[in-house]
């Protein structure tokens, strides 16, 4: 149901989906548009996963990342999966942001892989194929948002740590030379670098 709201300089509103706990309905494909520039932040509160064959939760995640508008958002993607770890979660979230989107992944059903079609605000979740350790994601019509969702099983547990993020586009992106990050914890920890072929040398 489309509504409007007034924000001051300064002020945040928040809204989550009124039915997700019994028809596991989200706010996936909401249309947002605004006057003046704004932010906008999605989050998950939280992410849950249950013990195979035990019935009962173990990891309890909240997960979100600040979206970008359509105008920064590609045709052109690559998700990584987190670790080679059949046991870690790796999904990937694809939005469509205009009418008949054709997406094809990893080459599309010609090659092996996948075809999509995505009507606006629509969602499809994609898994990565068995033994790739990546994914190339590519819209043939329209730009496409794609957030990308992975856990690392913790030690002694069944279960995942979870983390998300909205992945940017390889179609444009430039990266970065220099990049800080901060180690949180003593288990597994892992880094992904991507970046093309004539660079890998200069590492």
């Amino acid at each position: 149901m489309p509504f409007k709201i007034k924000l001051k300089k300064g002020q945040s509103y928040s809204f989550e989906a009124e039915d997700w706990a019994t028809n596991n309905i989200c706010l996936g494909g909401t249309h947002i548009t605004s006057n003046k520039k704004i932010a906008v932040t999605v989050s998950d509160d939280s992410i849950e996963q249950y013990a195979p064959g035990f019935g009962t939760q173990e990891s309890y995640d909240l997960i979100g990342d600040q979206i970008v508008p359509t105008t920064i958002i590609g045709k052109e993607y690559i998700a990584i999966k987190a670790s080679s770890d059949a046991n870690n979660v790796n999904k990937v979230y694809i939005t469509a942001t205009d009418k008949a989107t054709a997406v094809e992944i990893n080459g599309g059903s010609s090659k092996g892989g996948i075809d999509l079609s995505l009507s606006p605000g629509e969602t499809r979740l994609v898994d990565f194929p068995v033994g790739s350790s990546a994914m190339q994601i590519l819209s043939l019509s329209n730009p496409v948002y794609v957030y990308q969702v992975s856990g690392v099983q913790k030690v002694g547990k069944s279960t995942n740590e979870f983390g998300s993020m909205l992945l940017p586009t390889t179609s444009g992106c430039t990266g970065s030379t220099r990049v800080s990050f901060t180690r949180q914890w003593a288990e597994d920890f892992f880094v992904q670098i991507m970046t093309k072929q004539q660079n890998i040398s200069t590492f």
